[in-house]
């Protein structure tokens, strides 16, 4: 009989254990839920995101070394901390007369979020370069 009363409190001490455990994770993960909608700045210029749940879309507009303006969009997922996406890139009119001139571009990105979301610190990379580039944004 005091095995089975030393077995049975061992059992309760078990699963008191692994509740306190995923009251823990869940308020871990309740944390983790930034608002990240909004405009952010980044040495590009503004970037505007949205959040629908874990999806994150963007657009952005810049102008590059080449004086031509590009329209960019963004879309990715946000897991935990980190966002992961893909961007891409084209021409905008500009005013000119014969319309979109340039290339497209397009590519990877990664955005960590750090000081209490009001930061993505993180790169990007353009599609067939491994080389990856600084791009953090703040608000």
């Amino acid at each position: 009989m005091r095995t089975l009363s030393v077995l049975f409190l061992m059992v309760i001490i078990t699963m008191t254990g692994a509740a306190f455990a995923d009251d823990i994770e869940e308020k871990t993960s309740s944390e983790e839920n930034f608002k990240l909608t909004g405009t952010w700045s980044s040495a590009f210029g503004n970037v505007v995101l949205t959040q629908t749940g874990s999806e994150i879309t963007g657009s952005y507009q810049y102008t590059n070394d080449d004086g031509i303006k590009k329209d960019g969009r963004i879309q990715g997922t946000l897991q935990g901390k980190t966002i992961e996406a893909n961007w891409s890139e084209h021409p905008s009119g500009g005013g000119r007369p014969q319309g979109r001139i340039g290339e497209e571009t397009q590519g990877t990105l990664e955005w960590q979020v750090i000081s209490n979301g009001k930061t993505l610190l993180g790169w990007y990379s353009e599609e067939g370069d491994n080389e990856k580039h600084e791009w953090t944004l703040e608000r």
